[in-house]
C-alpha cells in the first residue's frame, strides 16, 4: 500500500512582542523545526497534529492560526477573488457560524467593515457552489476567519484556538466583586 504524502500546513502563532524567541523555543521543544520567527509572530510549517499539540501545550503563544491564503489585494474585487478561491468546503460545514475579523494597515483597502462584509460574501459565495444552498443556517459551531490587509497583501487566516491559550485553565471564571 503506498503511503500518501501530505503537504504541511502553515501555522502562525501571534506572541507579544518581545516573547517570540520564548514562543520559537517551546515549538522548537515539542519537535517542530522548520519554522520563521518574525516581530510578534512565528510562522510553523507542521502536519495537522501540530494544529492540536500547539493549541494543548503553548504556554506564551496567543492562538493558533491555520494559514489558508496569501495574495496581492489592491482592490475590493482582488480580495473578494482570492477568498473565494479558498476551497473552503474543506474548513467548514454547511451550518458553520462564521465571523470574519479584518485589521487593514498601510493599504489602498482601508475600511474594515468593507474588507469583512466582502470577505463573508466571498466565504458564502464558495460554499453555494459546493453545497447548493441559497441560504446558510449559521446553526453550528463558530468559526472566526481573520483577514489581514497590510501593503496591498492579504492573508487569510482560520483561527483554531477558541478562547485565547493565555486564558485556559489559570482560574475558574470571574465572580461577583467582592467589595460590591
Amino acid at each position: 500500500m503506498e503511503s500518501k504524502k501530505m503537504t504541511p500546513l502553515t501555522l502562525l502563532i501571534p506572541s507579544k512582542l518581545g516573547l517570540e524567541s520564548l514562543t520559537a523555543q517551546e515549538i522548537r521543544d515539542l519537535g517542530y523545526l522548520d519554522l520563521e520567527v518574525r516581530n510578534g509572530e512565528i510562522e510553523v510549517k507542521a502536519d495537522a497534529q501540530a494544529l492540536v499539540r500547539l493549541n494543548i501545550w503553548l504556554r506564551t503563544g496567543e492562538r493558533v492560526f491555520l494559514k489558508l491564503s496569501e495574495f496581492p489585494a489592491h482592490t475590493f474585487d482582488e480580495l473578494f477573488e482570492g477568498i473565494k478561491k479558498i476551497p473552503w468546503s474543506e474548513f467548514l460545514p454547511k451550518d458553520a457560524q462564521v465571523h470574519v475579523f479584518s485589521k487593514c494597515l498601510f493599504s489602498a483597502l482601508m475600511s474594515d467593515r468593507t474588507v469583512q462584509s466582502i470577505s463573508k460574501k466571498a466565504i458564502l459565495e464558495s460554499l453555494k457552489k459546493v453545497y447548493k444552498l441559497e441560504q446558510f443556517p449559521e446553526t453550528g459551531v463558530e468559526f472566526k476567519i481573520h483577514v489581514e490587509v497590510l501593503h496591498d497583501q492579504a492573508r487569510i487566516l482560520l483561527d483554531s484556538s477558541g478562547a485565547g491559550l493565555h486564558k485556559r485553565g489559570y482560574r475558574a471564571e470571574a465572580g461577583e466583586a467582592p467589595l460590591r
